[in-house]
């Protein structure tokens, strides 16, 4: 979407395609269960109409708030279709590709082999520096919020503190 400059309403059709063995995993149709949490965290159409239809991606919007949102749910319905295909897995266990179709017509594909984060799609500085303050904004600790820059640069630099408690000290008093 920012590559090729699009928003979510701009797409007619997202299809994801998926090997078997993340099928077994997050590849069943979306329907918020009893935990609807735990059913949009694992549920690769779910997090795809989501990322579509809000744009960024945030962690509040795994709460039953959100996850049963008409709005996304309707989007999730009208937009999304995951196909399982066999031949990924020859790619490796989290290999997919996704295929969006925009109303104008246009095509746009990706695919990857391993989720974003993992070693070998090692996340972008800005997307690292974006989800670590998500985090901190979900975690609603005063503290954290207070001193996350700090925290943040002397995560950065976690090889450079020699006293452990230097780090720690930045909780102190706080619960």
């Amino acid at each position: 979407m920012d590559e090729h400059h699009f928003t979510g309403e701009d797409i007619e059709t997202v299809e994801v395609q998926i090997n078997p063995f993340t099928a077994k995993l997050v590849g069943k149709p979306f329907e918020p269960g009893d935990n609807p949490k735990v059913d949009a965290q694992f549920n690769v159409g779910y997090c795809v109409a989501n990322a579509a239809y809000r744009r960024p991606v945030l962690l509040k919007h795994f709460e039953p708030e959100y996850i049963t949102d008409p709005g996304v749910l309707d989007y999730y319905r009208d937009h999304v279709k995951v196909i399982v295909v066999p031949e990924l897995h020859e790619r490796g266990h989290y290999s997919s590709a996704m295929t969006v179709t925009l109303k104008d017509g246009s095509k746009y594909s990706a695919s990857i082999d391993m989720p974003p984060g993992s070693v070998g799609n090692e996340l972008a500085d800005a997307d690292f520096v974006s989800r670590f303050y998500d985090c901190v904004a979900f975690g609603e600790m005063p503290c954290m919020a207070r001193r996350a820059d700090t925290i943040f640069d002397m995560i950065q630099n976690f090889e450079k503190i020699t006293d452990i408690y230097d780090f720690i000290e930045q909780f102190k008093g706080e619960y």
